[in-house]
């Protein structure tokens, strides 16, 4: 297994992996939508997140194959409200489900822990949906504790559910 940053190269496979992760987590959040250009839109948001040496893509190889991949990036705080102004933020570690339990995710998150420790960041976030169980026992195991919650409420306001509303 290799863990190395991500190249114009490897853009189709991690888009193909983005697909995947999105129809994994699907099921577990009822705003995602599926639409065909999913994949494409993240890639360009992960390019914009990441310029100018602000973050990074990192992908996991067996065998010359990309079989996961991760991205993080550097978010600003305003200073007026936080202690620091800047924390690490991980977006996506994800393996395809045939590779996993072999200790990919854990070099995919080490590897970006170890970016972030080089570029003197002392926080690192991330988000995780709740019905995700495994990665919420994954990055417990590698030490990330909860710190905050999101509520939603779904609201009705008077529309009729029929109609699509």
């Amino acid at each position: 297994m290799q863990i190395r940053e991500a190249t114009k190269d490897d853009e189709p496979k991690i888009k193909e992996l983005i697909e995947k992760l999105h129809a994994f987590e699907m099921p577990m959040e009822e705003l995602y939508a599926s639409r065909p250009d999913t994949a494409e839109r993240n890639m360009r948001f992960f390019k914009r997140m990441i310029k100018n040496d602000n973050g990074t893509i990192f992908v996991a190889e067996v065998d010359n194959q990309i079989v996961g991949y991760a991205v993080c990036w550097i978010a600003k705080r305003p200073p007026y409200l936080y202690k620091v102004d800047r924390i690490g933020y991980i977006s996506d570690v994800f393996v395809e489900e045939q590779y996993r339990r072999r200790g990919i995710g854990s070099a995919l998150l080490g590897k970006i822990l170890e970016w972030f420790k080089n570029k003197n960041i002392k926080y690192v976030e991330l988000s995780v949906l709740v019905k995700n169980e495994k990665a919420i026992k994954f990055y417990e195991k590698h030490g990330f504790k909860v710190y905050s919650l999101n509520l939603r409420k779904v609201m009705n306001n008077g529309k009729n559910k029929n109609k699509g509303n």
